[in-house]
């Protein structure tokens, strides 16, 4: 009884992911006020989706090996109607990633072990497996819906997409839709990037967004929401005395549970204090070598170097050096195979019990 009481189905899972609409209008329409864009680029980051496959708090269900690639569609299919009733065009990147990048093992060896740890799962790692390899087969010839795969973090690989599409039209929007804190520092590098945090609690939607850098609520919607991720009780007001820019520099000072970097260095009071003597409010991000050459720590040099190790492997740009060193951003293509025959060849080859809405896309 108590093992089924904690069964979750694919399509439970997924459709957590889907903000529903009256709340995604208020949410869309609030940051994007005035906004004139008419195209937007949506990154979906599947690690989330994977998390909660992967938990051991629940067991998944599999009825079907094929549900994850109809959900993972349904739920382009939902946010593309939503979008388009707006008039607004969408693209969508779907970014596949463990988020256990090689050089951060070098540095921290125990860096979001307890998603290695949950890769163990035989029967879900086959799941996924079979529908990423369904999905690289299907999205190409899906209309502006691309999968791509990364052995980096997943925000590196959005970072690189984000600069890609910039250059290719100053005016694109991005919008992120994740749960995991990670993402949430590319709003703070681009003046283009939103974030949507989905979340589905007690049958209520009680998702939230984080507004682009120039919007005047950016700092209130990020601040609050690494607040409730945090499940703390301080003051807003503390927090919005440092610049969203240095996140990653404040979760190096404390921890960073989101990829098991624990425990902390300083209380959280302490090392914004600590950011706002050295700099006050200030876009300028700050590392730990810098603010360590500056005034008196009561931290030892051990702690330092943790702190400089965390950083590291949190920081989106630090992280840009190394995967601009690999091979992913010279292999990686992404384009749009106009061919409704193969389309259909492949709904009804492995969709035929439950084919693909392929008119919704």
């Amino acid at each position: 009884m108590s093992n089924d009481f904690h069964a979750v189905t694919v399509p439970q899972v997924v459709t957590r992911y889907m903000t529903r609409y009256s709340v995604l209008s208020n949410l869309i329409h609030y940051a994007y006020r005035g906004s004139q864009c008419n195209s937007l680029n949506i990154f979906i980051d599947l690690y989330c989706i994977y998390r909660t496959l992967y938990s051991r708090e629940y067991r998944t269900q599999v009825n079907d090996y094929r549900d994850y690639t109809v959900c993972i569609l349904d739920l382009c299919a939902h946010y593309r109607s939503f979008f388009k009733y707006l008039g607004v065009d969408t693209t969508f990147f779907l970014i596949s990633a463990h988020n256990i990048p090689k050089h951060n093992l070098s540095i921290i060896p125990n860096y979001n072990k307890v998603f290695s740890d949950k890769l163990m799962n035989t029967s879900v790692n086959n799941m996924i497996s079979i529908n990423t390899d369904l999905l690289d087969l299907l999205c190409p010839y899906l209309p502006n819906i691309h999968f791509l795969k990364t052995e980096f973090e997943s925000s590196s690989l959005m970072n690189e997409i984000i600069k890609r599409e910039n250059i290719k039209n100053p005016k694109i929007e991005n919008l992120i839709i994740s749960s995991d804190e990670y993402p949430m520092q590319l709003c703070s590098l681009y003046d283009n990037v939103t974030y949507l945090y989905p979340v589905k609690f007690m049958g209520e939607d009680r998702s939230r967004i984080i507004c682009n850098k120039t919007h005047s609520d950016h700092q209130k919607t990020f601040w609050s929401i690494i607040l409730q991720k945090m499940n703390r009780t301080s003051p807003l007001e503390l927090l919005g005395e440092i610049s969203t820019s240095n996140l990653m520099l404040l979760m190096s000072l404390n921890r960073f549970t989101a990829r098991n970097l624990t425990p902390a260095i300083l209380n959280i009071t302490t090392a914004v204090k600590s950011i706002v003597n050295f700099i006050g409010y200030s876009d300028l991000r700050l590392t730990p070598e810098t603010i360590f050459s500056n005034g008196s720590w009561n931290i030892s040099d051990d702690q330092k170097l943790v702190v400089s190790n965390r950083f590291k492997c949190l920081d989106l740009l630090y992280q840009d050096l190394y995967f601009q060193e690999s091979l992913e951003p010279k292999t990686l293509h992404y384009e749009n195979l106009e061919d409704p025959d193969t389309i259909q060849l492949i709904n009804d080859q492995y969709f035929a019990d439950n084919p693909i809405d392929i008119l919704r896309l």
